[in-house]
This record gives structure tokens, sequence and C-alpha cells, in this order.
């Protein structure tokens, strides 16, 4: 049988088994998983044979590195395989189940909102975070931020089932996990965001001081009437970092900031829950409505920087001629000539890197028991909006 004609097979039967396995609710990892069991068992896979890379499955099964990642995570940590870092992903013996030295693993918590993984962000920081990983023997696990209270104690399970030596925790939204991470008793590292009193390390970005930077951007510029919008609250750290530095510039400066040109929605705890049923570009048009006078909007990232560009539009507002704009995130479609958002750039990828060398030092009792914070620099991109 030729190549071509085994790839069509495999490629069919592929495509048959997933839509079988569709309609039963099963989701794509735990296909994935299973068919890489059953390629076990049926002798395809041998003991110590190495599996097919994550790219390879990521195309057999037409689904993304994070279904995959989660797939092979669970099949590591039953048991069923082990990974050697640089060279692959391996099926193991299984007389060496029971005997073998556990498998050393660091959990990376990610953010329970689909569009930071469209955006790339996801990507680019665990891309950072394997860079330093390669260099030791440790494997990364993967599990999704919990949405509730509920989720959060079926949380908290897996994590004790994993039983990690580490946690990177990024995009941190929920404040009911504190007092059970603490339980934990083990190395933690903040990406991005951290909660209220936090006791962690972190891995941030400058942003009070970009904030700040932006804001007398505009101000050298010309421009007074200077707002913030966010579909979150100041329980967000970031997001209240951010307004606190356009405020700061604004009084620095002797302008007297308007309240009603600084609008932080209501998102708390249950952020995710909130957030779906939110209406943003509805929202933005009634802030927009109620500041006629306003000049430069500074949004809190690109998604509520694209929701104004919408809600402008609607209201016959034009960008930048009437309203200019500066946002954070600088996602994949944010230099897109139509859009051309001056954004700022805030190097995911980098953070994923110092999270991870900051937590492996934690680990290694290498720095002083105080809490350690890192700061990642933004470039500002400048582009039509501003």
């Amino acid at each position: 049988m030729t190549k071509i004609k085994k790839r069509c097979i495999i490629h069919v039967m592929t495509s048959w088994c997933m839509g079988k396995i569709m309609k039963q609710n099963i989701s794509k990892y735990e296909l994935i998983k299973n068919r890489i069991e059953e390629k076990i068992i049926s002798g395809v896979y041998k003991e110590n044979d190495k599996i097919p890379s994550e790219n390879e499955l990521c195309q057999a099964y037409e689904s993304s590195r994070i279904t995959v990642r989660k797939a092979l995570d669970e099949l590591v940590t039953k048991g069923v395989l082990y990974r050697r870092q640089g060279l692959g992903t391996f099926v193991r013996p299984k007389e060496s189940v029971s005997t073998d030295v556990k498998a050393r693993k660091v959990l990376l918590v990610l953010p329970n909102y689909p569009e930071l993984f469209s955006a790339g962000i996801v990507s680019d920081m665990i891309s950072g975070i394997e860079k330093v990983l390669r260099k030791t023997e440790l494997s990364l696990v993967t599990l999704l931020e919990p949405r509730n209270k509920e989720d959060s104690e079926k949380f908290v399970q897996s994590v004790r089932a994993i039983e990690p030596e580490g946690i990177i925790y990024s995009f941190y939204f929920n404040d009911i996990l504190m007092n059970e991470l603490k339980k934990l008793e083990i190395p933690l590292v903040f990406l991005d965001s951290e909660p209220d009193d936090n006791m962690f390390d972190i891995v941030t970005g400058e942003d009070f001081e970009s904030a700040y930077r932006a804001t007398n951007l505009a101000i050298m510029e010309g421009y007074t009437h200077i707002g913030f919008y966010s579909p979150w609250n100041e329980h967000f750290s970031t997001c209240a970092l951010r307004c606190e530095g356009v405020k700061k510039a604004l009084e620095d400066s002797k302008i007297k900031w308007i309240s009603r040109q600084f609008k932080l929605c209501g998102a708390g705890a249950e952020y995710h829950d909130a957030i779906v049923k939110f209406d943003m570009v509805t929202d933005i048009k009634n802030y927009l409505l109620e500041n006629p006078e306003l000049e430069v909007l500074i949004a809190m990232n690109d998604s509520a920087a694209f929701a104004a560009y919408k809600a402008a539009s609607e209201l016959k507002i034009k960008i930048p001629e009437d309203l200019k704009m500066i946002s954070y995130g600088d996602y994949n479609w944010s230099s897109f000539p139509l859009i051309g958002l001056t954004t700022y750039r805030q190097h995911f990828s980098r953070y994923g890197k110092e999270a991870m060398k900051l937590l492996l030092q934690r680990m290694q009792n290498k720095i002083p028991m105080l809490q350690q914070r890192r700061v990642v620099k933004y470039d500002l991109q400048r582009r039509k909006s501003f």
C-alpha cells in the first residue's frame, strides 16, 4: 500500500471516529487520549516507542495544541506515557509504572477566556515557559481556571491529584481560590494579574507606568479630555493600575479628571459567568454618549478597543478624527491596516520565560523568603488610531 493511500485511510478513519465520538458528546481531548491508549493496547505503539509529536497529533485529529497537550498530560499523569525533555513523548513500559521515579511536574493554570487563546497570547506565554523547561527534567501540565465555586472545588481536587512541584497561575480572575492555594503549600507564581493582598511571587507588566506614559503623550499633543474604559472592575489588578496611571498623569499635569470618563464595569469574583452575558459594544456606546467631549480613550485591552471601534462606528464617531484610541495587548489582528490600533505590546513570551525562571528559583530555595516581583516592560506600537 502506498504512503498516500495510507494517509487517506488514516484521515478517513480519524474523521469517522471523531464524528462518532462527537455525537456521543465526548470531548475532543478525550477522543485523542482514548485513541492513543487504543494504539498502545493494540501494539501500534510499543513500550518506549516515541509517539507522534504534538504538531502531528494536531494535524491528525484536526485539533488545537492545547487540546492535544491536555490529552497527553492526562496520559503522563496516569503513567501511560512519559516525556524526555527535548526528545518527545514515549510509551512507558508496563513493569516500570509502579517502580519508576514519579514524574516531576509543573502546573500552568490557563485563563478560561477563549479570546486570549485566539489572540496568540497563551501560545506565546507557553512558548516562553517551555524554553526554560527544556533545560530541566520537569514536564508541564495545564488546567483551565475554574469558572465558579463548584468548578473551583473540582479544580483543587485536580491540582492535588497532579501533585505539581510548582504552579504558574496566569491572568488570575478568581478570588475565591486564594485560601485553597495557600493550603497547597507549594511555590506559586502569578503571571500578569494577582489577587488582593497577594503573598506569592509575581511576574507582571508596567501597567501603571505605561498608562501614565500614554496619558502624558496625549497631553503633550494637546488633549485634555482623556478617559479609560475596562470591562472589568478594580479587583482585577492590571485594570486598577492602568486606571490609576491615567488619573495620576492628569493630576500631575493639573488637569482635573472627570469620574464619568473612567468606566470600570462590574464583573467581579464570578467573572467568567458575568462576562459571557456582557454586551460590551452597547456598554461602550452608552459610555461614549455620556462623554461627547471625550478626545482620547485608553482601553483596557485590544478586545475593548475593537468593541469601541464598533460602538463608535454605530454612533458615526470617526477614529482617529473624532476620537483617538490607545490600547493594550497587540493582539494578532491589531496591526491589520483596516484597524491600525495603537497599542502596547506586552511580550507574553517574555512573561512566560520570567515566570518559569522565578518559579524554578523559588522551588530550589535560591531566592529570599520575601515576595519577589518581576516587571516586564511594554512597548507602544503607534499606528493610525493615535
